[in-house]
């Protein structure tokens, strides 16, 4: 009798610390921006806003330098203005299940992300398990039509762009420095390679991370990372064995087309 109430103390110990560390968790899925919202009319009065500007714009919307002026070509002020009265409006946001051990952060109503080119990367935090962030990624492979390249228990597939203005903290990241060209071969080459993979959270692990042939196995950073890396690019900040949808959010390679749900000049919580 003693060591099974011995046991059971025990066991309503750790459930308590999971539970605990669990609700600290959630408590980060969306961080609103550490600022408060300034007047933005005097400086999106030019032909377009000065670089000087960039810093404070991108505090003020989210919006880093391409994501910025991608917005103003398209909209102009009043969609620059669109994107700081989202940033700052008040959020509602619910935790449900993704998988059977997958928690996901959804927001009430769904936010704008700024406008996509092929090859750019989805990554956000709001996705735990057991009181870890272990996050997801994906790739946009098609920006017309906002078609996404992701990974989950059954292995890739094709989702759609638009389900991450759903989640309650997200990242649009694009590899810095490289032409429209090249990033939109690494979108279109990546279903091709990693098509038939299986999933594995092992990967790179258990499993080459880099085979030099097809991929048989993936998981949602991992097929990320790949698409790239067969090209030559390394977007693992890390550089280990596995590879996370945080350590492709921190990549260097990697520059911030809009952040929402973090503060801007944070890539994760």
């Amino acid at each position: 009798m003693k060591r099974l109430l011995t046991a059971l103390a025990l066991a309503g110990a750790a459930g308590l610390l999971l539970w605990g560390w669990t609700a600290r968790t959630e408590a980060s899925a969306h961080i609103p921006p550490g600022t408060q919202p300034v007047d933005l009319a005097p400086l999106l009065r030019g032909v377009q806003p000065a670089p000087q500007a960039e810093a404070l714009l991108f505090q003020q919307t989210g919006l880093g330098p391409t994501g910025l002026y991608a917005v103003w070509r398209q909209e102009g002020a009043q969609g620059v203005l669109a994107f700081q009265r989202q940033l700052f409006a008040p959020v509602a946001w619910q935790c449900g299940y993704g998988t059977l051990l997958t928690r996901q952060d959804i927001l009430a109503s769904p936010v704008r992300l700024a406008p996509l080119e092929a090859g750019d990367i989805l990554v956000t935090p709001a996705s735990h398990c057991l009181g870890w962030r272990n996050g997801h990624a994906a790739l946009v492979v098609d920006a017309q039509t906002g078609r996404t390249l992701e990974c989950g228990p059954d292995g890739p597939f094709f989702g759609l762009a638009s389900a991450w203005g759903d989640r309650a903290s997200f990242l649009v990241l694009r590899l810095a420095g490289v032409s429209g060209e090249t990033r939109a071969l690494i979108a279109r080459e990546a279903p091709q390679a990693l098509a038939g993979a299986s999933y594995s959270p092992t990967v790179g692990l258990f499993s080459p991370k880099l085979p030099g042939g097809q991929f048989t196995a993936t998981q949602c950073a991992h097929l990320v990372w790949a698409a790239f890396a067969r090209q030559g690019y390394d977007l693992d900040a890390t550089g280990g064995w596995l590879v996370t949808p945080r350590d492709i959010a921190l990549s260097p390679l990697l520059e911030v087309v809009q952040v929402y749900g973090l503060p801007p000049g944070q890539r994760w919580p």
